[in-house]
């Protein structure tokens, strides 16, 4: 998403979530995907982001739904500060193991 400097859960060419948690070697039954980004590049900046997905309210409450979920049983996160683009991206991938 830095390198496009675009939010997207799907940029072209790229595989689709259930196929990136394959090729990561995760053998999975059900995957999901939260992802943002801010301008504040500091820890705040990252909880930020996640203080808004867990305050979403229905029926746009999909992030929120994702964290809380009893359907995932593993969670892999990543921020990545981009210098370049004055972001900090934020993805959170969810899966429920095989």
């Amino acid at each position: 998403m830095a390198t496009a400097n675009q939010l997207s859960h799907q940029l072209p060419g790229e595989p689709d979530i259930g196929a990136r948690e394959t090729n990561a070697g995760v053998t999975w039954t059900a995957a999901g995907e939260n992802i943002g980004w801010t301008t504040d590049m500091t820890q705040a900046g990252a909880l930020s982001i996640e203080a808004s997905m867990v305050g979403e309210r229905p029926p746009n409450d999909g992030h929120r739904r994702n964290i809380l979920s009893s359907t995932f049983t593993v969670v892999g996160v990543d921020i990545y500060l981009d210098p370049a683009h004055g972001r900090l991206w934020l993805t959170e991938d969810f899966a429920r193991l095989a």
